[in-house]
């Protein structure tokens, strides 16, 4: 709607910028020939008017009037033909009549006897004629309803008998008056009859010599304009034309005449220029907004309201929350956008059931590899350590570690399982402890707090084993370089608040680079292969409950307080965690 609506605004920009241009050379175009009809009519008018009574008949009837002695005078009969002939020579003249200045007679082709009650000059009129003159607007004497402009042709006679038109009403005999049909004028010179679209109106103007109007408008106002646009053109000896505002002022002499043109046309509505009326816009105006609304409608249900459908689909795809496929049963462009999505939806389904087996073979077999990392070299160590104490002949400290280890398997291989419950995994701890302690015949004080509502809680297996791993074998200096702890202590704390759980090992050792330690858990690299359980650790939890649930914070001052913190975030949360029961 908004395209369709700038659309119909710039084509109404370019058709008024163009119609505007246009405008301007029609006004020209009409201007120009509004002055040569006037001038062709009165040209056409005067030739007849010279052939009809330039010849030896008619002068010797004008010189039987002009002889005052004579006794005969024109009568009617007399003129009737030579003004009938001279009606019929152009189909604007209204009527054609002649006086004598003599006797004060009035003739015409058409004679009235209301006519003898009637003079056809005033005063003014005598004073305005000398020569051909053209007298300002008036009725029809023989039709009162039709408005004419008279030209009065003066006729004389010279001394040679020959008749003359005089500049000198004194020395006139006769005055033939040929009355021009002001609506007829009109149209010939506007050409309102034909089928404008350039003006809305044209109308003209004519002055005589001395600039009086013979047409003037009945409005006042518009006559002040009409005679500051004559003031403004006047002084030209040649036809010119000017453009104010919305308005085209023509002035222009008439040529082998004393009479001078002023032109006017202003610029015709958009309705008039496009050639309908105000009513048949209006219903146009109707059908296009019902056209639109229809459209709109349509586009809507057709296409809007699908693409949005498709668009929530592709939004219910990213969200993972498209459960239930929806159908288009169209074969147009947007059933087969449906298709493509749906299909779509499958491959990615598809792909995701795939990388999840993929996944799960591989924390699969991760876990086997971390297990194996931990047990065997444990065990190895066990062993030794008993078939040690037995060629010694110290049967019961093998026995203590055959029994500690005998704990330490079965907890750690739980039938398979991956996970077993907190109490589980301390009693598991403990028994490593143990054996550390018969391995190298060092006491360690070991102290455990579990909060009582995780007493069913179960977390990875043996995941306690590493950390302590690392605390007894580099933190103490039992089995690595460093200062020996004369009285080692383990404590691990498994607590719990609304939110998050925490793991904690923490013991009295030598301590440790945290930001080194932080990089061994995080990215499993050191140098001399030491500290991999970390790593190890760190790897089961983040495989089991997802990267973004864990937090590793790490602290130590060396023989006072060292530990490691694993924050499980959010653990009541049943969507990852695994390990509840």
């Amino acid at each position: 709607m908004i395209l369709i609506s700038l659309m119909t605004f710039f084509s109404l920009f370019i058709y008024a910028a163009r119609t505007n241009k246009w405008f301007i050379q029609e006004s020209d175009s009409l201007a120009s020939n509004a002055s040569y009809s006037l001038a062709m009519h009165y040209e056409v008018i005067t030739r007849r008017f010279v052939s009809i009574f330039g010849n030896e008949d008619f002068a010797t009837l004008l010189k039987r009037e002009h002889n005052e002695e004579n006794t005969l005078k024109l009568q009617q009969k007399d003129l009737q033909s030579y003004l009938a002939d001279l009606q019929v020579s152009d189909y604007i003249i209204d009527s054609v009549m002649a006086t004598s200045t003599k006797t004060g007679n009035i003739f015409s082709y058409n004679w009235s006897a209301t006519l003898a009650e009637n003079a056809l000059f005033t005063s003014d009129d005598l004073s305005q004629i000398k020569g051909i003159t053209w007298l300002s607007k008036r009725s029809s004497p023989l039709h009162k309803s039709t408005s004419t402009i008279p030209i009065v042709y003066p006729l004389s006679t010279d001394y040679k008998d020959y008749v003359t038109i005089t500049n000198n009403i004194d020395y006139t005999d006769i005055f033939v008056i040929v009355y021009l049909d002001y609506a007829k004028l009109s149209s010939a010179i506007t050409n309102q009859d034909l089928d404008q679209r350039a003006t809305e109106s044209s109308e003209f103007f004519l002055f005589s010599t001395d600039n009086v109007i013979l047409n003037p408008p009945e409005d006042a106002d518009y006559m002040l304009t009409v005679n500051e646009k004559l003031s403004e053109l006047s002084d030209s000896t040649t036809s010119v034309s000017n453009v104010s505002g919305d308005d085209y002022w023509y002035y222009s002499p008439v040529n082998n005449s004393r009479l001078f043109l002023l032109y006017h046309t202003s610029p015709a509505s958009f309705l008039s220029a496009i050639g309908i009326t105000s009513n048949t816009f209006l219903l146009f105006g109707i059908l296009i907004v019902m056209i639109l609304g229809i459209v709109s409608v349509l586009m809507s249900r057709f296409i809007s309201r699908p693409i949005q459908i498709q668009a929530g689909i592709v939004k219910e795809i990213e969200q993972g929350t498209y459960n239930v496929k929806r159908e288009f049963k169209t074969n147009d462009e947007i059933g087969q956008l449906n298709k493509a999505i749906n299909q779509m939806y499958d491959t990615i389904q598809s792909q995701i059931e795939q990388i999840k087996k993929e996944e799960s073979e591989k924390y699969v077999a991760q876990m086997l590899r971390t297990s194996e990392q931990v047990n065997p070299h444990f065990l190895y160590n066990t062993l030794d350590a008993i078939q040690s104490e037995v060629r010694k002949g110290n049967s019961e400290t093998a026995a203590d570690l055959i029994q500690y280890l005998s704990e330490y398997m079965r907890i750690g291989l739980s039938y398979g399982d991956d996970f077993i419950a907190i109490p589980q995994e301390i009693q598991h701890a403990n028994a490593y402890i143990h054996l550390m302690e018969k391995r190298f015949g060092k006491d360690i004080n070991f102290i455990y707090q579990v909060s009582p509502e995780l007493s069913t809680f179960k977390i990875p297996k043996t995941i306690l084993q590493p950390l302590l791993e690392n605390s007894i074998r580099h933190g103490f200096g039992i089995d690595s370089e460093g200062i020996p702890v004369q009285l080692p202590t383990l404590e691990v704390n498994i607590l719990s608040d609304r939110e998050n759980l925490t793991i904690e090992v923490a013991d009295n050792g030598s301590g440790f680079d945290i930001e080194k330690t932080a990089a061994i858990m995080i990215n499993g690299k050191d140098d001399q292969q030491r500290h991999i359980g970390l790593h190890n650790v760190y790897y089961r939890f983040i495989t089991t409950y997802g990267k973004e649930n864990i937090d590793i914070l790490l602290d130590s001052i060396p023989y006072y307080r060292n530990s490691i913190r694993i924050v499980l975030k959010s653990y009541r949360n049943s969507n990852y965690l695994k390990g509840t029961v």
